[in-house]
């Protein structure tokens, strides 16, 4: 694996050592020595430090320089991404203090006085994703790598992905960023959360078969089952036609025949004398059917009762189901094969749904939005984050929930018939399981119920009965407003009356004495 490398020394002691020295200093050193306390304080750096490099260390490299011109006020630091060769050669003939390259130095590049000090031991830099805005070749053509330099290749299949900056969900999870830490030497780096690549446990194909059958991958198929019987019709209305060819009218002239032909349409025949037209001869050939057309069906009806399937499950009279009984059991062997072939093909979306959800944990990098509607018939409007399936055990490992089942709606093939479920669904307003059909809410919930079930102007008349229902609320608000109002008058006059009254008695009362 390759590590980025930084040239000279790592960035906050280069750029420590090259402000100290005074080479590009603008202003002197203040005094090292506090005249309070008499101990020495080190002394301000000041002077701008040029870096030039890797484009993969670009921001890296902006944060560092943010945090150090932040702690040095009298620091300028400036940053080059010319590429990982560009910066060793800046560093090489002294036009940037500091090269940074996201590869090895060369023993020629070595011996001309670089030195390289590696700057994350614990990350490995060259992880970092390079700026989309960065022009890239449109071909690889061999040699150096064009984005680095590098042409020492190694293959190495990563087992974590590296989250640099902290992550946060709509479903509040939250994911911590790269954090501090030390290196194998001991060096401060920044390490990032490393989480378990997911891997899906199943390959992208789904199967939907007929009928599971143990040891065969592909389950029974009914086109098997009958595959003589298929090929036995198949040779029966080959044979059936060729006679139907082979039939017609057929005429017999003599070798010595003379017939003209009308020039205009030629379907007339002129004959020369009554002998000539005693020697034609016409002769009707028809294709004898019957045998093959009764052997035809008796292999269709064979291969019927192979596959199980009657006149109820094909949509005839049954003429062979004549008690009641006998009649129940054609109905529930019907039933039984269609639920069957239902069974199976719930099972393949259900295969489907569960290699969608995998795959999407382990592909979808962005969130992606998802609509469904609510239980009012309203689109809601989310997203999915595959980080909100990544949880944390109590030893700080992270690991991804995939523990779901998935299964299909059992009640598809009725939402399938809709006018079926509209009829129900009236049925169900009229019998007062939404609530008094008088009301406008119940009126709401009806009309959204309809509008799942996609029925025509649905939706038009749901947003009138909300709009009538505003209004209707407004007015018993406007109402009540004006009845508080009135209560409020009438105790007021009330209060009035009773003053005066008491007054009144009062007076009274003082005349009597």
């Amino acid at each position: 694996m390759k590590k980025t490398l930084a040239l000279l020394l790592t960035l906050a002691l280069s750029m420590a050592a090259l402000t100290g020295c005074g080479s590009k200093t603008d202003a002197p050193a203040a005094d090292s020595t506090d005249s309070t306390t008499g101990t020495e304080t080190p002394a301000a750096l000041s002077g701008s430090v040029s870096t030039n490099g890797s484009t993969s260390m670009e921001k890296v490299i902006g944060i560092l320089s943010e945090q150090f011109m932040a702690d040095n006020s009298g620091v300028s630091v400036t940053y080059d991404p010319t590429g990982s060769g560009a910066g060793i050669e800046a560093a090489s003939n002294g036009s940037a203090d500091i090269g940074l390259s996201s590869r090895a130095l060369k023993d020629e590049e070595i011996a001309g006085g670089l030195m390289a000090e590696e700057m994350a031991g614990g990350v490995p830099l060259d992880a970092i994703p390079v700026n989309a805005q960065e022009p890239k070749p449109e071909r690889y053509d061999g040699g150096p790598c064009p984005w680095c330099g590098a042409d020492d290749w190694t293959t190495k299949e990563q087992e974590y992905e590296q989250i640099l900056l902290p992550v946060e969900t709509a479903l509040g999870n939250h994911i911590d960023g790269a954090a501090p830490g030390l290196d194998e030497n001991g060096n401060p780096v920044m390490k990032p959360t490393m989480v378990p690549f997911y891997k899906p446990d199943l390959y992208p194909i789904v199967l939907q078969k007929s009928v599971s059958v143990y040891g065969k991958l592909l389950g029974n198929s009914d086109v098997d089952v009958i595959a003589d019987q298929q090929n036995t019709i198949n040779r029966i209305e080959q044979k059936i036609i060729d006679r139907l060819v082979k039939a017609g009218t057929r005429i017999t002239l003599p070798d010595n025949a003379k017939l003209r032909t009308d020039p205009e349409d030629g379907e007339r025949w002129y004959i020369g004398s009554p002998a000539d037209k005693a020697l034609i001869g016409v002769y009707d050939f028809k294709g004898d059917l019957q045998y093959e057309l009764l052997y035809l069906a008796n292999v269709y009806e064979e291969a019927r009762q192979i596959l199980g399937i009657t006149d109820s499950f094909q949509g005839r009279q049954d003429s062979t189901a004549t008690s009641g009984k006998a009649k129940e059991f054609s109905a529930a062997q019907a039933a039984g094969r269609l639920e069957s072939k239902r069974v199976m093909k719930d099972a393949a979306y259900a295969e489907l749904f569960e290699m969608m959800f995998k795959y999407a944990l382990a592909y979808s990098d962005e969130p992606r939005s998802v609509t469904y509607k609510d239980s009012r018939g309203e689109t809601v409007y989310e997203e999915f984050n595959r980080y909100d399936f990544l949880e944390q055990d109590a030893d700080g490992g992270w690991h991804w929930n995939d523990q779901f089942l998935f299964s299909c709606d059992t009640s598809a093939p009725l939402a399938s018939n809709r006018e079926a479920m509209w009829q129900e669904t009236r049925q169900n307003l009229q019998t007062g399981a939404f609530g008094d059909p008088g009301q406008t809410e119940t009126l709401i919930l009806f009309w959204s119920k309809m509008e799942e079930l996609h029925y025509p102007g649905a939706a038009s008349t749901k947003k009138y009965l909300e709009e009538k229902l505003s209004r209707e609320q407004q007015m018993q608000a406007q109402q009540m407003q004006m009845q508080l109002q009135m209560q409020q008058m009438q105790a007021v006059q009330q209060a009035e009356q009773q003053a005066r009254q008491d007054a009144l008695n009062e007076v009274n009362t003082r005349t009597r004495v």
